[in-house]
């Protein structure tokens, strides 16, 4: 028998999964703008789309993570609120429990989402900042080593699960900043993860003033290894 507690638990998990299924459907079906697919490939298409529907899913169900406990409360408080039970969702719903586990997110989760919120948050001020100060050049960011770091980590680790690490920065004529990625199980000898990588990469910078050198991510025991160069040495540091 369902409690009260229980029933508007699986309810708002419900409602959960139903607005980030429609959305995840919008951003997989939709066509990108036509200005970004005369520059990019099929398969650039189909990545960016799937990590589009990936982000904004994430960020749906976090922001309904942080509002649940309040919005919960607040059905308790509504005397009048519709006392429905919810032990049927599941059976009219066949994949209610493998999207739950997709899009409701546990506590633990939820303290993460909210770290990645401030970090987004933060990223999103610094932008706003260099705009203020006429920083931008061809619509180009120029970013620090620290900046560059945090900006990938933030994207690759925290939201594509993706472990990146920095080793090493060399200066010579210009900056090189060494990075590896560990190979996680299934993806030793998996050459399209690689290429995809490469792409991910490619797209995250291609609106600053590091590239990624010779266009290639290199395999080495179990990592991926790779060299992002500055354009501009003295905006690096």
């Amino acid at each position: 028998m369902e409690n009260i507690l229980e029933i508007y638990n699986n309810l708002y998990d419900y409602f959960t999964i139903s607005e980030c299924r429609s959305v995840e459907r919008i951003y997989l079906q939709d066509e990108l703008p036509e200005e970004q697919i005369q520059t990019l490939s099929e398969e650039d298409r189909k990545t960016i789309k799937i990590q589009m529907a990936r982000l904004m899913t994430y960020i749906i169900a976090g922001e309904r993570h942080l509002n649940k406990s309040e919005t919960i409360q607040e059905w308790i408080n509504q005397k009048d609120f519709l006392n429905i039970r919810t032990s049927s969702i599941s059976t009219i719903d066949k994949n209610y429990y493998r999207d739950k586990q997709r899009f409701c997110l546990s506590s633990e989760e939820g303290i993460h989402y909210k770290n990645f919120k401030e970090k987004l948050n933060n990223f999103d001020r610094f932008f706003n900042e260099l705009g203020e100060k006429k920083k931008l050049y061809s619509k180009k960011y120029y970013l620090t080593i620290g900046q560059l770091q945090e900006f990938l980590m933030s994207i690759l680790t925290k939201e594509c699960n993706i472990f990146i690490e920095f080793p090493k920065v060399e200066f010579y004529n210009s900056t090189t900043l060494y990075f590896s990625i560990f190979k996680q199980r299934g993806e030793q000898n998996d050459t399209d993860y690689k290429t995809t990588l490469q792409r991910c990469i490619n797209l995250l910078l291609q609106n600053t003033d590091w590239k990624l050198i010779e266009n290639r991510v290199d395999e080495s025991e179990n990592e991926l290894v790779g060299r992002l160069e500055n354009y501009f040495s003295t905006n690096a540091l």
